[in-house]
């Protein structure tokens, strides 16, 4: 038997006992009711029937009620009247109605479990989705009142629901940031408005993490809000991503602006150095040309020579600032250390400056305390007072003065020099110690120089492990540079000591004798060459000319010079192949002290001259009583040291 075959036996029997049961409470209630009544019983067993059996059921006794329901009406059928019959149809449409109605509750029923369950998966589903979303999610009431957090509230905070209900939820704020949270979200809730807000959370562990926060609201049809759904957002890891690029972005920036700043100062160097170059130039070519074809007294003559030779002196200057500033960058610059004379040093300085400072009418006021003996290079320390000097005389304006002072403080020595001139501005005084800055760097600057002294000062200074600062109270207001250098001894530098070069004031030393020396002098300027030849030859020296790397080869072969003098840059073949050919040589030639006269002048090019075979390495322009005491040194006509030249860049001898 099928499982449809015993669900419809279970329905007939069910409404065939409900019809039955009925007719039987009928009988038993006939002696006292009798005929007056014939369906009383029945209404209940049909209501009965299909809400226990269903449709079916209740048809079935229904159908069943409707034949046995007249035998309380009338003895039988043949003697219904038509008001009986009327009564039997009423019975009947009332039976469907009753079945109709029994129908609709069993299928409300139905229908309302179905909506349960459907209702009750659907929470299921939100909760799921509510509680694992990486979200902080929660429900307000109208009024603000937070009655439902999931399930990653409680983790991040670690507290339940319960402990965050309402507006418990101000507890895992920022008590700085809360106040504004407080009024946006009020003001969200008065306007029944979308609410967004950015601040921090505090974590279970009281570590604060950034969130964005947002609440929509649900409202009814007439626009009053039920709830709000609100969400927290963790942005803590984009707010430091941002962070992170707005660095970069600003490094790049600022990279940016650099390089430009860069570009622009390399252009104005570049415009200044010219200027600077060319001035001088000038009033050497231009008194060159007078003294050359107008008419010349003695007067003259001397006026022209000493221009020439100031100004000549000044490219000089500019050249070694450049070269010098060449080797602190590339962190080349050596110190001779050696125990010094401070006071001495800045005497010396002073007296160098005396007639420019003459010049100006400015007065030099000294306040010098006496200094143990102390170590430090002492060319490199002159040179730093000298810079600030010199810079200090030429920003001091006619009828000024400058101040130097010379004091111990404490374990460091101070030398002050303070002049009363123009001044440096505020904006400005953060950029003194930079290469190429100059506070005027227009066309129209009444001051020269290629802004270069100034930090060549700073990197010597620091060299000796010391300090330079400025201080100015503004334009027009003067200037106060110190140095401060310890007491203790400094770092030393690698390589030989070297020595005095011999005066300047002589062109041919009276304790140099060059008779009888055969100097061989290469170089393919012909101008360079015409002077080493006549200074040379005012020595007595026997000198030998070539103007190319090969016919100095040719001529070392044939004359067998004692010294050769020789340039590097020379075309074809330059003054370093020309010296390994000639080392490389079997012959007595290849012995032949040399020196190398050349404008390459920094620390790499004087190694790769001692490395090809040079002796020593003298840069352009070079002093004649340098040239002539070297020459003299490898001829052995001296003691046999290596000599120094005046500018600070010392020759070598290998």
């Amino acid at each position: 038997m099928t499982k449809l075959t015993r669900e419809r036996i279970r329905v007939f029997l069910i409404g065939l006992a409900a019809a039955l049961a009925a007719a039987l409470v009928r009988a038993l209630l006939f002696r006292f009711v009798g005929t007056s009544i014939p369906f009383l019983t029945f209404f209940p067993a049909i209501i009965l029937a299909s809400l226990w059996g269903g449709t079916r059921a209740g048809v079935t006794a229904s159908l069943l009620s409707l034949v046995l329901a007249p035998f309380w009406m009338s003895p039988g059928f043949k003697a219904l009247d038509r008001i009986a019959w009327l009564n039997l149809l009423f019975f009947a449409l009332t039976c469907a109605l009753i079945v109709w109605v029994v129908r609709q509750i069993h299928w409300s029923r139905r229908k309302s479990t179905e909506l349960d369950a459907k209702l009750a998966d659907t929470e299921a589903r939100f909760r799921h989705l509510a509680d694992n979303i990486p979200q902080l999610a929660w429900m307000a009431r109208p009024d603000g009142h937070i009655f439902w957090y999931n399930r990653r509230w409680s983790e991040y905070t670690g507290a339940t629901a319960g402990e965050m209900d309402g507006w418990k939820w101000e507890k895992v704020h920022d008590p700085d940031i809360l106040p504004e949270v407080l009024k946006t979200w009020r003001l969200a809730l008065e306007k029944r408005e979308p609410w967004e807000h950015t601040f921090p959370l505090r974590r279970h562990d009281g570590v604060f993490r950034w969130f964005l926060s947002r609440a929509m609201p649900l409202c009814d049809s007439e626009g009053r809000v039920v709830y709000w759904f609100g969400s927290n957002t963790d942005i803590t890891e984009q707010r430091e991503h941002a962070e992170e690029r707005r660095r970069i972005l600003e490094s790049e920036r600022a990279a940016r602006s650099n390089a430009e700043r860069a570009s622009l100062l390399k252009d104005e160097f570049l415009a200044t150095l010219s200027h600077e170059l060319r001035t001088p130039l000038n009033a050497i070519l231009g008194w060159t040309q007078l003294l050359r074809t107008g008419e010349r007294d003695e007067a003259s003559l001397d006026e022209g020579l000493q221009t020439i030779e100031r100004n000549a002196r000044a490219q000089t200057r500019i050249i070694e600032d450049l070269l010098e500033m060449s080797r602190i960058v590339s962190g080349k610059t050596r110190l001779d250390v050696q125990p010094i004379d401070l006071a001495g040093i800045v005497e010396s300085a002073v007296g160098t400056l005396a007639p420019a400072a003459a010049a100006k009418d400015v007065r030099i006021v000294k306040v010098l305390d006496p200094i143990q003996t102390m170590s430090g290079d002492p060319a490199r320390l002159q040179q730093v007072l000298w810079n600030l000097l010199a810079n200090a005389i030429k920003f001091t304006p006619k009828g000024g003065r400058v101040d130097i002072v010379l004091q111990r403080i404490n374990s460091h020595v101070e030398i002050s020099v303070t002049d009363n001139g123009e001044g440096i501005s505020p904006e400005f005084l953060p950029f003194v110690f930079d290469r190429f800055r100059q506070q005027d760097a227009s066309k129209t600057r009444r001051h020269g120089g290629l802004g270069l002294g100034l930090s060549i000062v700073k990197n010597l200074t620091e060299l000796h492990g010391g300090s330079v600062r400025v201080e100015s109270e503004g334009l027009g207001k003067g200037a106060t540079f110190t140095v401060s250098l310890p007491l203790v001894s400094v770092r030393q530098g690698a390589g030989p000591r070297v020595h005095p070069g011999v005066d300047q004031d002589e062109v041919c030393p009276v304790d140099v004798e060059l008779e009888g020396v055969r100097v061989l002098v290469v170089d393919d300027e012909r101008d360079s060459l015409e002077f080493v030849r006549r200074l040379l030859k005012e020595c007595k020296a026997s000198v030998l000319t070539a103007s190319s790397a090969a016919e100095g080869l040719r001529l070392i072969r044939a004359e067998h010079p004692d010294v050769i003098v020789s340039d590097i840059g020379m075309p074809e073949k330059d003054g370093l192949e020309m010296m390994r050919e000639l080392r490389g040589q079997s012959a007595n030639n290849s012995k032949i002290p040399a020196i190398a006269l050349t404008a390459f002048a920094r620390s790499e090019d004087r190694t790769r001259a001692m490395l090809a075979g040079y002796q020593i390495h003298l840069s352009k322009p070079v002093q004649p009583q340098e040239l002539v005491a070297a020459v003299a040194n490898l001829a052995g006509r001296t003691g046999g040291e290596a000599v120094t030249n005046t500018h600070g860049d010392r020759s070598e001898q290998a």
